[in-house]
């Protein structure tokens, strides 16, 4: 999703979840604008112990039985520049590491801004139980400013066979304003098989092979720079094709054990030789997904998404948010359950002996 998308670059040493220091967990977030980082982090979260395919527990430790994805942390982007990688760390109030597979998946929001295909709130980037740390190239990144409301939403998913109580902590790098050569902007675009407000973006599937896909168009033009993914056990791929020629555009593979259970998502960096794939205004395109069900049984809740880094050819014309509108509106209500502000106070600046040219 988003920054996951990308395949080229990884954040070097990325510290673990007990540093050398005996780091604690302090909700809050930590702006250090010599390693050009912003922290968040939150707890502690109490989801209850799931059992194999229990949809029920991969919820908000805080949130009310049934509900997917909630506001956990709500915060202020506290500096200019663009965000270009992440780092998440899962632990307890000693700093002990979680499994990566009890974050199902979490989800940065930008309340400011307009995700590209419809009128509700830009998802900047996501995590998934099968995605790795990931940055961006320096030459590009995705504008953020200062003063920008952001929010984090999880859904949890404790297969630990007991409580729990967990804390996350999601690194972001930034390269700031200052920046000489300025990066190319960059957007996330998230697309959905099964869209929804309100609810989880889910489907059933059957038994056998199975194929589900929903037709978009984009209101600007721009290009597709890379392109990863998010899918459940026995998805096999998804992909984006043009609807007026069949032509498949690109498409994302899952890597499965031979039972079909998901380890990850393969990702594409389509624009390391040429400038990516192009998407024109108001061409209809069709977002599929390939199930292929081995069971006997139909199987509930399954997902299908892919992120893509998108450039558009003009990103001053990118749709405004309409914070009146009814479909961001009615998102919103969706995510403000079990809602825990964080005001400016939980904001720590440091090392700025270090760096004291960067505005």
């Amino acid at each position: 999703m988003l920054l996951s998308a990308i395949p080229a670059l990884v954040l070097a040493n990325p510290s673990p979840c007990r540093a050398a220091d005996g780091y604690v967990p302090v909700p809050g977030i930590r702006l250090d604008q010599a390693e050009h980082t912003v922290v968040a982090t939150q707890g502690p979260f109490r989801p209850s112990p799931a059992e194999s395919g229990d949809e029920m527990a991969m919820m908000d430790g805080m949130a009310m039985p049934g509900m997917a994805d909630t506001i956990v942390q709500r915060f202020t982007w506290p500096v200019d520049g663009w965000v270009r990688g992440f780092h998440l760390d899962v632990c307890d109030a000693e700093g002990h590491a979680f499994p990566e597979e009890v974050v199902h998946h979490l989800v940065l929001v930008d309340l400011d801004r307009r995700q590209l295909w419809r009128p509700i709130a830009e998802r900047l980037l996501g995590i998934g139980e099968e995605t790795s740390d990931a940055s961006l190239p320096a030459s590009i990144g995705v504008p953020v400013h200062r003063g920008e409301a952001m929010a984090i939403h999880v859904m949890w998913h404790n297969m630990t066979g007991h409580p729990i109580g967990a804390y996350y902590r999601l690194t972001l790098q930034y390269t700031p304003a200052n920046q000489v050569p300025r990066p190319v902007d960059v957007l996330p675009v998230v697309l959905e098989v099964s869209p929804a407000i309100g609810a989880l973006p889910s489907y059933d599937i059957p038994p056998g092979r199975s194929e589900r896909g929903f037709d978009f168009t984009v209101p600007m033009d721009g290009r597709v720079l890379a392109v990863g993914g998010h899918i459940h056990d026995y998805g096999k791929s998804v992909a984006i094709e043009d609807r007026e020629t069949g032509q498949v555009l690109f498409r994302v593979r899952s890597v499965q054990s031979a039972d079909g259970k998901v380890t990850g998502v393969r990702r594409k960096l389509l624009a390391i030789r040429g400038s990516g794939v192009k998407l024109h205004a108001n061409h209809p395109y069709r977002i599929t997904a390939i199930y292929d069900n081995p069971t006997a049984d139909s199987v509930s809740g399954v997902m299908a998404q892919l992120a893509t880094i998108f450039a558009p050819d003009r990103s001053e014309i990118w749709p405004p948010v309409d914070k009146a509108d009814a479909e961001y509106a009615s998102d919103l209500a969706s995510l403000a359950g079990a809602d825990v502000p964080v005001d400016e106070a939980g904001m720590l600046v440091v090392s700025l002996a270090r760096n004291r040219g960067e505005r």
